[in-house]
């Protein structure tokens, strides 16, 4: 059962976007609450622009916005995200300090 969900974009320095954490609480097994938590990041137009010009997209959003946070153990759907965001999703980090844009 989930106990929270919440939303923190923070703006990216440079213009490059910005980045959040979709987090979700669930019970384990043992009746341990869990946390679970999605980061994303929404790259602006030119910072899109920029990566792809410079060949390595992933790479570059890996530079500025890697994940330092151990407890993220968990990733969502990349359609579902999308849904909920209006597909306005352009990045998610799937495993830590790993970004994955599409």
């Amino acid at each position: 059962m989930e106990a929270s969900v919440w939303i923190q974009p923070m703006g990216l320095p440079f213009g490059l976007g910005s980045v959040g954490n979709w987090h979700q609480d669930y019970p384990g097994d043992d009746g341990e609450v869990l946390p679970v938590v999605t980061t994303w990041l929404s790259m602006s137009e030119d910072a899109r622009a920029l990566a792809f010009a410079l060949g390595s997209h992933k790479r570059l959003a890996t530079q500025f916005c890697t994940s330092p946070h151990p407890w993220q153990i968990w990733n969502m759907p990349d359609d579902c995200v999308r849904e909920a965001y209006n597909n306005s999703i352009e990045a998610l980090v799937f495993n830590i300090g790993d970004v994955a844009l599409f």
